[in-house]
């Protein structure tokens, strides 16, 4: 299913050992704003994409996230929407997050908890629910299954199959900005890796040479 991933807010309410999440070249955190988004929609066909993922750091800390819900089908039509969360202040919008066709809710031990359970205990039609360990967020980031192999990207469906807007760009694939998140490898660049969303994102994506990151992906190809 294409998919674009909206990482709505940088910020976040746990602090995960192994999170795969960040912006490893943006000195600054930031929420987008409304105005941002309803900018940015006009990059996109209507339908241009299947699916569309709201994610962060915790989405639920963006600063006008019941608007956002209300305008989500407006601004990004889309066959289904979903949200990643931890939780922690999910009851405040019950209502809000019915826009969601499913949400995936992860419990980090001892970080979440109290309102995992409280959360579970309400089965909310929409929500799926995720026991995390230990480790386990990012426990494949040291296997190379790709990194003596040829033409990577090209072969691989997750470029051409998932975006991930951060901040003011975009990325072909959501691994490749994760792993950066997690090696810190200063090879791999905002400019080398994604760029500014603007109307000319996917001619702008089509210069790009991303196989170095490929060879450091986890997802076989």
């Amino acid at each position: 299913m294409k998919t674009l991933e909206l990482v709505i807010t940088d910020f976040c309410n746990l602090s995960c050992n192994n999170c795969g999440q960040g912006t490893p070249w943006h000195k600054t955190k930031q929420n987008m704003s409304m105005d941002y988004l309803r900018e940015i929609s006009d990059y996109f066909e209507p339908h241009e994409f299947e699916h569309i993922k709201i994610s962060g750091g915790e989405p639920t800390l963006f600063r006008e996230f019941d608007t956002f819900c209300s305008e989500l089908q407006t601004l990004f039509p889309a066959k289904a929407y979903s949200m990643a969360t931890n939780g922690k202040k999910l009851k405040k919008y019950l209502d809000d997050i019915k826009v969601f066709n499913w949400i995936d809710l992860s419990r980090y031990p001892g970080l979440n908890d109290k309102e995992f359970d409280e959360l579970l205990a309400l089965e909310i039609p929409n929500v799926k629910y995720f026991e995390k360990h230990d480790g386990e967020e990012m426990m494949d980031i040291r296997i190379f299954p790709n990194y003596e192999k040829k033409n990577i990207f090209n072969k691989c469906s997750w470029p051409k199959d998932i975006y991930k807007i951060v901040q003011d760009r975009i990325y072909p694939c959501c691994i490749a900005f994760g792993l950066t998140t997690i090696r810190n490898d200063e090879k791999l660049s905002e400019d080398k890796l994604g760029v500014i969303l603007d109307h000319h994102w996917r001619e702008n994506l089509q210069k790009l040479n991303i196989e170095f990151a490929c060879k450091q992906c986890w997802v076989p190809v």
